[in-house]
């Protein structure tokens, strides 16, 4: 998953039920990419009137575009919320085979230790396939979306207990969405 952009604006169901509509994006209209966070903050900026709850979805960077983006998001925060990940998105995903707190230096790091987590798993359950792991960004087997699913909740628990310690790496902000889903 590249960073995205998701929009939330309810709908009127039958019976008083809420759904939600959630649309994904991953570039502007101008075809400017929304992987930089001050892209992806001024995009929902701009389209701002069109929906109830806006999250904005990108890494941890020591850039100065994310200190910006950031600071710049404060002024929307009934509107716009920034759901940021130290130091990427893969740690939501390690957060549903471990609850590890320990620092990584980057990315790659974490990704590398991810892979051994998935293939330790398919080990213990003894899947006859020997078919190991690779993490491939945004493409994500069968195999791997049922440990993800099996692993949900704890993976949200983790998240949501490791962002209040706050720590800065690791940390991850995609639970609210799935708390967003819930309500």
């Amino acid at each position: 998953m590249c960073e995205r952009y998701f929009f939330f604006k309810n709908k009127k169901g039958s019976k008083e039920k809420l759904s939600i509509e959630v649309e994904i994006k991953s570039k502007d209209n101008k075809h400017r990419s929304l992987s930089c966070p001050l892209n992806n903050l001024n995009f929902a900026i701009e389209n701002i009137d069109k929906y109830q709850k806006i999250f904005c979805v990108f890494d941890y960077s020591k850039s100065d575009k994310y200190k910006e983006a950031i600071a710049n998001a404060k002024k929307y925060q009934d509107k716009v919320e920034i759901i940021d990940s130290n130091p990427s998105f893969e740690y939501w995903l390690f957060l549903h085979f471990s609850n590890s707190t320990k620092s990584f230096k980057d990315q790659h790091q974490l990704i590398k230790e991810l892979e051994e987590l998935v293939n330790s798993e398919h080990k213990a359950n003894k899947k006859k396939s020997k078919k190991i792991f690779k993490y491939d960004k945004g493409k994500y087997d069968d195999d791997f979306i049922k440990l993800l699913i099996k692993n949900h909740d704890e993976a949200i628990k983790f998240a949501k207990k490791n962002f209040e310690k706050a720590s800065n790496n690791p940390s991850t902000k995609i639970y609210k969405l799935f708390e967003c889903f819930k309500k």
